[in-house]
């Protein structure tokens, strides 16, 4: 079942996607920067939580697009998180 979303709840699931993406992108990176390896697991844990929050997301608003015709904007920046994902 679709849901119905208002455009403002639409820009509001769209900034926590963008918001998702940039954590990915620090915490990943932080991972790769640092040599102390209880950190690079702290670092790569939190990177993969907020993928799992990306991908909850996605799909949320996929959800919501299954029933709109909904104009977005294309993400400022990619990542690998994004999979291809157009707004």
């Amino acid at each position: 079942m679709a849901e119905n979303l208002t455009e403002r709840e639409l820009l509001i699931l769209q900034d926590q996607i963008m918001q998702e993406m940039c954590m990915i992108s620090k915490f990943t990176n932080y991972a790769q920067m640092t040599n102390d390896t209880e950190l690079k697991n702290v670092c790569s844990h939190v990177a993969q939580k907020h993928q799992n929050h990306y991908n909850t997301l996605i799909r949320h608003l996929n959800s919501a697009r299954a029933g709109q015709n909904i104009t977005t904007v294309q993400p400022p920046f990619t990542t690998q998180a994004q999979h291809n994902y157009q707004f």
